[in-house]
């Protein structure tokens, strides 16, 4: 039996060794190696997902091609001015006018960036704690913010509004892209152009206009701040409607002259004297409503004529239109229709005014019903109704181009007949025997009637057309129609005597002035001196003559020359003001009567009628108001001498 051997003593631990926990635990060492290694699978799948990452980014980055804006982005709504600039209307499917960033004030720039990224400047086009904010919101199914200015301005240029993670990674690629291709301010004028303020406005100018009435580049600090607090949430923020939404833009004003100063583009001073603005009321009148609707139909028709362009150009191409037509004069005209008419009218009563200026063709002040949104038809463009007297100044004028003098004696009986014709004196009026100038003012049919057969219709008619009378006249070759039985409306009738006060130059009429793109500034269309030179058509000597008794009917009250008690027995001249060359007409039946004229500055014509039921024809008109009959040196009268009564007090 071999002995047992007994195991080595442990060796003593050396002078100064520490004899405790010198044995290694069987428990720690297994898990301090499985923490090792998942440490190490850990950093070694993190780096793997990181490089995907990184690689998936540029593959993203390289494929992703910054598209064309959307089309609903950069759609601007065509403005219309008054010849002052004076805002008329806009026309588009977005109330939206683009203004350089230069038009945009510092202070309200800097609210702005104060409110919506106040490292606009400095970033790339996205900030890392904001696209992290903003995923995780996303991925819970929230859609909170987070995003910068230039992300918020891809999601309005590229109509990327969906709410996803692949929208957001979209939106980070084109917002790294733009901020490498574009400036930063070009990026913040884009920004301040395309986003939606409320009220239907896009873009500050627009939401300037909206909610303070002035235009973008003459908002002050406090009207910025409020306009940079509502962005994030403009219906909800509108102090209109009171309560929350008003205490919202109140408290929201203040966060953003907080964070002004916070920035140090306000002074802690300047935040201490700032009040909360004036918000103007939401506009509830129509856009055209009024004498609005008329007046832009008739530009729309002629920008769309001259620059070629289609109904959509028009709306969205983003054209800033200066009209011919002064706010003050059309003013008037509507002042005089109010106060010349009684408030009971017969139904369907029409009034159409045209006011021209002779030295261009202009046309400067115009009246086309009492509301477009109620009838759409011009009465001044578009109605046309016998033109009676009105064309007895230019009778006159054939017969003095075919050798006919002034003071030829004529003779007017109430009634005659000429070429299968019975040509009347209105109301039967024998005149005896006359003079041509005579004849002319009078508007005394029958001895006018009796040049015709001289002369030949077929000159008449064109005299009548080089005047101005529009060739939708449809003057026909019978002796009635060169009298005036023909039908023509107000404007017409307006450009032709405009001829007569421009000495013989007719001048086309037109209604836009200039035109200018809203984006660049850059000029479309002026309507030059060149343009509006005029053609000669009359020797100027012949419508001298013709002139000088137009203006003696202006010295001469109604009521005189008519023999009419009723009438006004104050002339013309001396209810204008000024001296004026005034023409009256009447057609037989009572279907229209008229007022035409001019001062060296306006040519107007006025018309009165009225419609049937079914406002196809017209009826005769009856006595209503203070009026027995109604003629030309009635109602017409006075809108025509009140209207411009106030031209003349104004000017």
């Amino acid at each position: 039996m071999e002995a047992e051997i007994a195991p080595p003593l442990p060796e003593p631990p050396s002078e100064g060794e520490n004899t405790e926990n010198t044995k290694p635990s069987p428990r720690t060492t297994p898990r301090r190696r499985r923490w090792v290694k998942w440490l190490i699978r850990l950093a070694v799948s993190t780096g793997i997902l990181i490089v995907a990452l990184v690689i998936t980014f540029i593959v993203i980055y390289q494929r992703v091609k910054v598209p064309e804006a959307d089309a609903a982005a950069t759609a601007q709504a065509a403005v219309i001015t008054y010849s002052n600039g004076e805002v008329m209307a806009r026309v588009g499917p977005l109330d939206r006018e683009d203004v350089p960033l230069a038009k945009v004030p510092g202070p309200v720039r800097n609210a702005v960036l104060a409110a919506e990224d106040d490292t606009f400047y400095e970033n790339h086009g996205f900030r890392v704690s904001s696209i992290a904010r903003a995923a995780i919101s996303t991925a819970r199914g929230s859609s909170e913010g987070g995003s910068t200015i230039t992300q918020q301005y891809v999601k309005n240029l590229y109509d990327r509004r969906e709410h996803s993670l692949g929208r957001k990674a979209s939106e980070l690629v084109l917002a790294m892209k733009l901020n490498r291709q574009r400036s930063k301010d070009d990026i913040l004028q884009g920004y301040l152009n395309t986003i939606y303020w409320g009220r239907g406005a896009y873009g500050i100018q627009s939401a300037a206009q909206a909610y303070f009435h002035v235009d973008a580049d003459r908002l002050s600090v406090s009207q910025g701040a409020f306009l940079a607090g509502i962005i994030n949430a403009p219906e909800a923020s509108d102090p209109a409607d009171g309560g929350p939404s008003a205490a919202r833009a109140q408290r929201r004003w203040g966060v953003v002259l907080d964070a002004m100063v916070r920035g140090h583009s306000l002074s802690p001073g300047e935040r201490a004297g700032q009040e909360f603005p004036r918000v103007r009321a939401p506009r509830t009148d129509s856009a055209l409503g009024g004498q609005t609707g008329y007046l832009v139909t008739m530009v729309e028709s002629e920008v769309r004529r001259r620059l070629h362009l289609s109904d959509e150009a028009f709306r969205t191409d983003g054209y800033r239109i200066v009209t011919t037509f002064d706010r003050n004069l059309m003013t008037a005209a509507e002042d005089s229709v109010e106060a010349s008419l009684p408030h009971r009218l017969p139904k369907n009563l029409q009034v159409g005014l045209a006011s021209v200026d002779p030295r261009t063709g202009a046309v400067r002040a115009l009246y086309g019903g009492p509301d477009f949104l109620e009838r759409q038809q011009n009465a001044a463009t578009q109605d046309s109704v016998e033109a009676a007297g009105t064309f007895s100044p230019f009778i006159v004028v054939t017969a003095l181009k075919a050798g006919f003098p002034l003071d030829a004696e004529m003779a007017g009986p109430a009634e005659v007949r000429i070429d299968g014709e019975t040509i009347d004196n209105f109301r039967g009026r024998n005149y005896g025997t006359i003079s041509l100038s005579q004849a002319g003012s009078w508007s005394a049919n029958t001895a006018l009637a009796a040049l015709v057969p001289k002369v030949g219709t077929a000159r008449f008619r064109k005299d009548l057309y080089a005047a101005g009378i529009s060739p939708g006249a449809s003057i026909s070759g019978a002796v009635s129609s060169v009298l005036g039985a023909a039908s023509v409306h107000p404007l017409s009738v307006a450009k032709a005597y405009a001829t007569l006060a421009a000495q013989g130059v007719r001048h086309e009429t037109y209604v836009v002035q200039s035109i200018t793109d809203t984006g660049s500034g850059a000029a479309v269309l002026t309507t030059t001196e060149d343009a509006t030179r005029g053609t000669r058509v009359f020797p100027a000597s012949v419508t001298r003559e013709v002139g000088k008794g137009l203006l003696v009917n202006g010295q001469d009250s109604p009521a005189k020359m008519r023999n009419s008690s009723e009438l006004n027995s104050e002339s013309y001249a001396s209810r204008v003001g000024q001296e004026v060359a005034v023409q009256s007409g009447t057609s037989s039946s009572y279907r229209s009567a008229w007022m035409a004229g001019y001062t060296p500055e306006l040519s107007t014509a006025v018309a009165l009628y009225q419609l049937t039921p079914q406002g196809r024809n017209l009826r005769r008109m009856e006595g209503f108001g203070r009026y027995r009959h109604i003629t030309g040196d009635s109602y017409p009268g006075d809108i025509w001498a009140g209207y411009l009564a106030r031209v003349s007090k104004g000017s």
